[in-house]
């Protein structure tokens, strides 16, 4: 594994993460202050 790959999976997760591309490839948002704090409003 050269030292810019990562891995993850249900079950692993192994390299050092670049949270960007986990954005770009799993079609996901970042979690802004503002969505942490819907996501609070919500759950109680």
């Amino acid at each position: 594994m050269a030292s810019n790959e990562f891995v993850v999976t249900p079950w692993e997760v192994r390299g050092r993460v670049d949270y960007r591309k986990l954005i770009e490839e799993f079609g996901t948002q970042e979690i802004t202050d503002e969505l942490m704090a819907e996501i609070r409003s919500l759950t109680g």
